[in-house]
């Protein structure tokens, strides 16, 4: 079983003093995954999931400081809760059933959570590859980017392709199960190629 990952959170100078007031600092603020759960602590609240309740991470920010300095911050329009030391940059995490975190007494539930951790895209990656979708704009923009390239080759730009990505019989494949068998990569590696 792989070792828990440790995710610390990234204060800005203004967010330290108004954070340690509520108990929130250095080692009271974290983001710890392991093969099956995420705890993400913030002082005196507390958000645990297993990662199959996970819908989504991806990158976000950034934020008003009047929404994020200090405690924990419950959005009124959508129940979203964040815990933040930093307005820049941090990952917008999404739950299938909603989550206790606000409250001690878990009544008010969340279906999202935003942690500002010092690594946003090391977090979105591990989470990544646990088979949680990424949900941050600019990479569902550069999915949708490469699968349209896919739809604009020729057989022959596909057949060459899936030959450098070692798809097997792809010089008999037709140009549909070419497109099938590579969209089967966009998560990973494909925008990277196609835009080289």
């Amino acid at each position: 079983m792989p070792e828990p990952v440790r995710f610390p959170f990234a204060f800005a100078p203004a967010f330290r003093w108004p954070a340690r007031l509520v108990g929130v600092h250095e080692g009271t603020a974290s983001v710890l995954v392991d093969a099956e759960h995420l705890d993400a602590r913030f002082g005196p609240w507390r958000v645990t999931t297993p990662l199959a309740n996970l819908a989504g991470a991806g990158l976000s920010g950034p934020y008003a400081v009047a929404k994020t300095i200090g405690p924990a911050h419950l959005s009124l329009a959508d129940r979203g809760l964040t815990f933040a030391t930093n307005a820049e940059a941090g990952v917008c995490l999404t739950f299938r059933d909603p989550v206790p975190g606000i409250d001690p007494f878990g009544w008010v539930r969340h279906r999202g959570l935003t942690v500002t951790v010092a690594d946003p895209d090391a977090l979105v990656q591990l989470l990544a590859e646990h088979g949680i979708a990424r949900t941050d704009g600019a990479w569902v923009d550069e999915q949708q980017e490469a699968h349209d390239e896919l739809h604009t080759m020729t057989a022959s730009e596909l057949r060459q392709l899936a030959k450098e990505r070692g798809v097997a019989h792809a010089s008999s494949a037709r140009k549909a199960d070419l497109v099938a068998l590579l969209e089967e990569d966009l998560a990973t590696h494909l925008p990277d190629e196609l835009a080289s």
